[in-house]
C-alpha cells in the first residue's frame, strides 16, 4: 500500500491536505465500501469462504464470537484496499480502517434489540444478528448498511420477527436466538484451531483429489455458498421448532470444561502480551508462540473427549514448558544466545514471570493426571 500511494498515487500531483476533515470522510466511506466488496466476495467465492467461515463457525453469536478470525483472510484482504492507496495516505487508511474493524465488535450481540432510525444507516446488531445466520448470506456492510441496501444484499431481522408476531406462534419478546440459525451450513467437525481453519477447504482438495480437471477445480473454488444468494430476493423466515439451534456440544465433563477455559484466558493474555511486544527479540517470543499454538491446540483436543488423546497431549505440553523453564531458569543469562541473554539478564523479566508460568503449567499438568475424562 506504502508503495503504491508514494509512486503512483493522485495527491503527491495534487497535494490533498490530508488533515482536511472532508478527506477524512471520503476516506471512511471508501473503506466501509472496500470492506463491503471484500466481505460480500469472501461469501461468493468458495477460495476466500474457506478462510473467512471461520468466523461464522460459531453457533452462539455473542462478543467472543467477533473474535474468531482466519489466517487465511489476513493475508488476501488487504488486496482489496490497495485502490484507495492512490488516494489516501497510508496512515490515514490505517487509522480509518483500525476504527472500522473495532467497531464491529460491538455488533456482534442478541442483548442489543433495534435502535430506531439508526438502523437505516449504520450495521447494526440486528442487521449482523441476519448476516451471521446460517441460512442467509446478507447484510456485508462494515459500519454502514447502506451498501446492501443499494446493491441488494439486505434482508430485515424484523422479516421473521414479524412472521412470529402475526402467527402467534411463539412469545413476541422472544430472544433473538429464536428467529436467527447461527453458525454455518456443515456441523463443525473439531473444537481444535487447526480443523476449524482448514473444514472448508474440502470441497476443493476433493476436487483436485478426483482429478475433476481444470473447470471442476476452478469451479470448487469459485462458487461459495453465497454465490447467486447474495444479490437474489430472500425472505428470512422463522426456523422450524424440530430445527436444532446448536448442533456442536463438548461431551467432556463440566470440570474439564471450567479447566479449558482457565487455560485458554491465560493463552488470550499472553498472546497479547506477545503481540504488544515489538522490541522482544524474536528467540524469545517465537517459542513462546509455539507453546500458545501447542496450548491452543491440546485445548481442543480436552474439548473432543476421544479416550485420553487430549488428556495425554496436554500432560505432554505441560511437561516441555515446565522443562524449558527449568532450563532456563537454571541456565546462566550470559551463556545464552543474544538478544535473549540481555532480555533474562533484567530479574523483573527473568524470575517473576519464569516462575508464574511454571506454577500455571505444574498446576495444569497435576490437573491433566488426576482428572478423568469420558470416552466417546
Amino acid at each position: 500500500y506504502s508503495y503504491i500511494y508514494h509512486t503512483f498515487s493522485v495527491p503527491n500531483g495534487w497535494n490533498v491536505d490530508h488533515r482536511n476533515p472532508w478527506v477524512w470522510v471520503f476516506c471512511f466511506l471508501a473503506v466501509d465500501f472496500c470492506y463491503y466488496w471484500l466481505h460480500r466476495k469472501c461469501h461468493e467465492y468458495q477460495l476466500l469462504w474457506a478462510g473467512h467461515s471461520v468466523h461464522h463457525s460459531s453457533e452462539h453469536f455473542n462478543l467472543s464470537t467477533a473474535l474468531r478470525q482466519s489466517w487465511l483472510q489476513g493475508l488476501l484482504s488487504p488486496i482489496f484496499y490497495l485502490p484507495m492507496a492512490l488516494f489516501f495516505h497510508p496512515a490515514l487508511y490505517t487509522a480509518v480502517d483500525q476504527a472500522n474493524i473495532v467497531y464491529q465488535f460491538w455488533v456482534h450481540t442478541c442483548l442489543v434489540r433495534r435502535l430506531g432510525p439508526l438502523e437505516w444507516v449504520l450495521m447494526t446488531p440486528s442487521h449482523h444478528r441476519v448476516h451471521h445466520d446460517r441460512r442467509v448470506h446478507k447484510n456485508f456492510g462494515g459500519m454502514l448498511i447502506i451498501w446492501d441496501r443499494f446493491f441488494g444484499s439486505f434482508v430485515d431481522e424484523m422479516d421473521a420477527i414479524q412472521q412470529l408476531e402475526n402467527t402467534k406462534s411463539t412469545n413476541p419478546s422472544a430472544p433473538q436466538e429464536e428467529v436467527l440459525l447461527f453458525g454455518i451450513a456443515p456441523v463443525v467437525k473439531s473444537w481444535t484451531q487447526v480443523v476449524t481453519q482448514t473444514q472448508l477447504w474440502g470441497p476443493i482438495v476433493r476436487a483436485v483429489k478426483s482429478r475433476a480437471g481444470l473447470f471442476g477445480i476452478l469451479r470448487s473454488a469459485y462458487v461459495g455458498p453465497g454465490f447467486i444468494t447474495a444479490g437474489a430476493p430472500r425472505t428470512l423466515k422463522p426456523p422450524s421448532g424440530t430445527m436444532p439451534r446448536i448442533r456442536k456440544t463438548s461431551p467432556t465433563t463440566g470440570l474439564c470444561q471450567w479447566y479449558v477455559l482457565i487455560q485458554f484466558m491465560v493463552v488470550v493474555v499472553v498472546g497479547f502480551a506477545v503481540l504488544i511486544a515489538k522490541t522482544a527479540p524474536w528467540i524469545l517470543k517465537a517459542p513462546v508462540g509455539l507453546v500458545l499454538m501447542a496450548s491452543l491446540y491440546s485445548q481442543g483436543l480436552l474439548l473432543e473427549a476421544q479416550g485420553n488423546l487430549g488428556k495425554n497431549a496436554e500432560i505432554a505440553r505441560c511437561a516441555i514448558v515446565v522443562g524449558l523453564i527449568a532450563v532456563l531458569l537454571g541456565v546462566p543469562p550470559s551463556s545464552l544466545p543474544q538478544p535473549l541473554g540481555g532480555a533474562m539478564e533484567v530479574g523483573l523479566i527473568r524470575y517473576p514471570s519464569s516462575s508464574a508460568f511454571l506454577t500455571w503449567t505444574c498446576l495444569a499438568l497435576l490437573r491433566c493426571l488426576f482428572c478423568s475424562e469420558p470416552t466417546v
